[in-house]
């Protein structure tokens, strides 16, 4: 049987940017994710070209009580572990990691395993002014 994939909320790198915002910080990332009653939410910010620091919080959708004692492991495209931590009584871990291309969140639980699929990031570039030479 196949661990499950949680169903993805929110992700702000594909979000368009805030009026009036010139440009977003290309480094950070939120994503929110929901399965089983349970909401992971993650942030994720780039720390240079070769790491990512990682915090989140996983807690019951609908009280919000946290999930203390959940096994969290960031797993690179080529199904190799590159990291993991524990969720503390607050819900909350974090973690640096090497940077990947794209992955997948595992969670385990006491109720089971989960995943959350980390695809790349893929926002569009803004076209050019008018008048401005292409490339």
């Amino acid at each position: 049987m196949s661990t499950p994939y949680a169903e993805l909320l929110v992700d702000t790198a594909r979000a368009p940017a805030a009026l009036g915002q010139r440009a977003a910080c290309a480094g950070d990332r939120q994503l929110v994710y929901r399965h089983g009653g349970l909401q992971l939410e993650l942030m994720l910010q780039a720390g240079g070209a070769v790491a990512t620091f990682v915090w989140g919080q996983l807690s019951r959708a609908v009280s919000g009580r946290p999930c203390c004692a959940a096994r969290i492991e960031l797993i690179d495209e080529h199904s190799g572990r590159v990291a993991e931590s524990e969720t503390d009584a607050f819900g909350e871990f974090s973690f640096a990691a090497p940077r990947v291309a794209e992955g997948t969140l595992a969670v385990e639980t006491a109720a089971g395993r989960f995943l959350c699929w980390l695809a790349p990031r893929e926002r569009e570039l803004p076209a050019p002014c008018p008048g401005t030479p292409s490339a």
